[in-house]
């Protein structure tokens, strides 16, 4: 009697084995997605020549400057569909660190098949990430871009050399999230002719240009010999932000 039952179980789970199995191998696949991908590149250029870390370029105020370090947040990716919903990229931070070629190049996935024809971010981090305490990833405090729950994040860090400093570099640590000296820039920029297209199997890319020029020549110029070290939220803390800010455009979208 004891074999015969020991004999029955072995065959039901045999039997209940072999029905999960099948089960498992008739799951529907997803032969019809309804989302695709596309990247976000960012170059940068010193008003039209080739940018390097560690070359010399020259601002309108006959200055030398020699950058080694152009670090920044991109944040709240968002693009508006021509006849459908628009897309959102929820929680999304990004460090973009010209030191770190792979850094240069955002990949967005998960977003709705359609055509695109805006889109628009924010550089910097918003207040609210800068008041949630203790983050992770790109907001991790490990990433040297914050300097104190009061203070928030770091949104930009400009470092470098010049002849022109008093102490022969620069060293620009852009923030702010509230108030007056709000440091955040929002960005958008319209594709008229070479709209973005998301479909099955494409990965479009939107091409960025920055201009490192406008940090020094923007909308509000100064003198490195003026202004060589900023490190805590400030009026010029906001204007050279909105200087960097004024030099990102949208160059051409490969679809």
């Amino acid at each position: 009697m004891k074999n015969r039952k020991i004999f029955l179980y072995t065959l039901l789970m045999s039997f209940f084995v072999m029905f999960t199995a099948c089960d498992e191998d008739e799951k529907p696949v997803n032969n019809n997605p309804t989302t695709g991908k596309f990247s976000i590149e960012f170059e940068h250029h010193f008003e039209g020549t080739a940018f390097n870390l560690g070359s010399t370029y020259t601002t309108d105020g006959a200055e030398d400057v020699n950058y080694n370090m152009v670090k920044y947040y991109i944040s709240n990716i968002k693009m508006m569909n021509s006849a459908g919903p628009d897309f959102v990229d929820d929680d999304s931070y990004y460090i973009v660190d010209a030191n770190d070629a792979g850094s240069l190049i955002l990949e967005i996935d998960k977003v709705p098949f359609g055509e695109y024809h805006h889109i628009s971010y924010t550089i910097g981090v918003d207040s609210a990430k800068n008041v949630s305490g203790a983050q992770a990833g790109a907001l991790s405090p490990s990433n040297n871009m914050f300097w104190s729950w009061n203070s928030g994040y770091i949104f930009v860090k400009l470092e470098g050399t010049s002849t022109s400093s008093a102490n022969g570099k620069f060293e620009y640590h852009l923030g702010g999230f509230a108030g007056p000296n709000r440091a955040q820039v929002e960005k958008g920029h319209h594709m008229h002719t070479e709209k973005l297209n998301i479909v099955s199997g494409a990965n479009p890319r939107v091409h960025i240009m920055v201009n490192m020029k406008n940090v020094f020549d923007g909308m509000h110029p100064f003198l490195v010999a003026d202004q060589n070290d900023i490190k805590m939220p400030s009026e010029m803390a906001q204007h050279i932000a909105h200087n960097f800010g004024g030099g990102f455009e949208l160059d051409h979208v490969h679809n």
